[in-house]
Order: C-alpha cells, then sequence, then structure tokens
C-alpha cells in the first residue's frame, strides 16, 4: 500500500549486513542480543518472534506484558523514566525503538500531544540510559513514519524527497538525532494503491467481489463508529526503499500477492 517506516540506523551495520552470504537473507543471529522497545504490539511481536527464531536473546521493554508467548524476556517500562529496565540495554548488540501512542485515533489536540510526547519521551530516555550503561549497543534502530514526506497523491518518495507539513512530519522530525548515520525506507519496492491492493487481497482470499467505501462514508464512520482519523484511510503515500535497493537488498516478498500468499499459510 502507499505506506511504510522510515528508520534511523548505523549505516555501516546495514552495509555489513548486506555484505553477507545470501544478501537479503536474515543471518544466523545466535548470541545476539536484541532490546525491542514498546514491542508489545503487532509489530514488535512480530520483529521479536522472527529473531528468537533465527538465535537472537530478545528482550521486550514495553508498559504492559505481551499478550502472546514467545521466547523472550519482559522488562516493565513507562516510556518516559530510567529505571532498572536499563540493565536490558546494557551489552546488547542493537536497540530497535517502536515506542509510540497509536495514530489509530481522532487527532485532537490531546490526542496529538500525546503522540509527539510519546515518541520524544521514549527516545530521549533511551539515549539516557545508553549513555549511563557501561556497555551500550552500538546500533540504534529508531522508527519514524513514511508519512513525513506528506501526502503526494501520485509522487513517489525515496530517502531523498522533499518533507511534508502537517502533525506527522513534525513528529517524525522531532525524533531524528543530528548524530544518527541516515535514514531507510523499509518497504517494499513496489507500492501500490489502495484499490490495488483490495483487488488482490479479494483475489487472494476468494472473494471475487467488494462493496466500495466512498469517502464520504470513510468522513463519517470513521470517527463516529471507529473513534478513529479518516485520513488514515482517505491519504498515504506511494514509496520505495532507494538505498535498500541501491545497496543490493533481496527482498523476500518484493510483489503484493506472494506476500498475502503468505501470510494465508
Amino acid at each position: 500500500m502507499k505506506s511504510g517506516r522510515r528508520l534511523r540506523l548505523n549505516e555501516h551495520e546495514v552495509k555489513d549486513v548486506l555484505d553477507r552470504k545470501g544478501r537479503g537473507a536474515m543471518v544466523d543471529l545466535t548470541g545476539k542480543r536484541i532490546v525491542i522497545a514498546g514491542g508489545s504490539g503487532f509489530l514488535g511481536l512480530s520483529m521479536a518472534t522472527h529473531f528468537a527464531g533465527v538465535g537472537a536473546d530478545v528482550t521486550i521493554l514495553s508498559r504492559s506484558t505481551p499478550k502472546a508467548i514467545g521466547r523472550w524476556k519482559h522488562w516493565v517500562w513507562d516510556g518516559r523514566t530510567l529505571g532498572d529496565w536499563a540493565e536490558a540495554i546494557d551489552g546488547a548488540d542493537a536497540v530497535v525503538n517502536l515506542a509510540g501512542r497509536t495514530v489509530n485515533c481522532i487527532k485532537t489536540p490531546d490526542h496529538g500531544d500525546e503522540i509527539l510526547r510519546s515518541r520524544i519521551e521514549s527516545t530521549r530516555v533511551l539515549g539516557q540510559a545508553m549513555r549511563r550503561v557501561s556497555s551500550p549497543p552500538p546500533v540504534w534502530v529508531q522508527t519514524s513514519t513514511a508519512h513525513i514526506y506528506g501526502d503526494p497523491p501520485t509522487a513517489v518518495c525515496t530517502e531523498e524527497s522533499a518533507e511534508g507539513v502537517g502533525l506527522a512530519p513534525t513528529v517524525a522530525r522531532a525524533i531524528v538525532d543530528d548524530t544518527v548515520s541516515g535514514a531507510y525506507i523499509v518497504s517494499s519496492p513496489n507500492p501500490v494503491s489502495q484499490v490495488d491492493f483490495m483487488r488482490t487481497l479479494r483475489k487472494v482470499i476468494g472473494m471475487p467481489i467488494g462493496l466500495p467505501a466512498f469517502e464520504w462514508m470513510v468522513r463519517i464512520g470513521a470517527p463516529l463508529v471507529l473513534r478513529t482519523d479518516p485520513e488514515l484511510a482517505l491519504y498515504g503515500r506511494y514509496i520505495i526503499p532507494q538505498r535498500l535497493m541501491n545497496e543490493g537488498f533481496e527482498f523476500k516478498f518484493a510483489e503484493l500477492e506472494p506476500a498475502l500468499r503468505d501470510l494465508r499459510k
């Protein structure tokens, strides 16, 4: 879809992984310690399961205990203050920060403030913890948002594209540390529109007919029924991971249909 994530991470670490045998394939992480901050949600648990499956020692930092059970440790973390949880970072090989209030809400001033503060505060306290431990992790992956490029209706955005305006771009810029090595877009190299996405999804699940949702339906139903922002469904952006493509990364699922079919297995 016209969506994705934008990461800030150490460029030499990415290139080291890409240069190993089996480019684009997940390497054996046996003996590696990975900490996932804000990792109790869908993406965090998916990452934790995958990393643990290839040998990593995984720790999740989050406010609440993950609902799923897996091969990982858990530390309670409020995303704001230093505490004993910092022990998990000491000696770790990498930290991935996914923390932040969900954007799946109506964008009231209070919600906008929570979205911004939750990301700034969690990023700041992770930095404080890394400065205090004796052996800080050499890799810090800070997730951001592809919404930093705004909502261009047809343009294909890369890491070099101009940034947009509004709440999401402001939040994305606020958590960027000047000392980081650079941004990588993490997405499929073949973005599709929502129309094509739904058409492909119906094909994969064997549902040939789908009832359309007109814009006015979304604008009324999203805030009144779903209690969320209609723009999450109505707006988006096409992005491609230009830097990963230039560095020879091989995607396991470069196209939408094979990815959806794999999810159905």
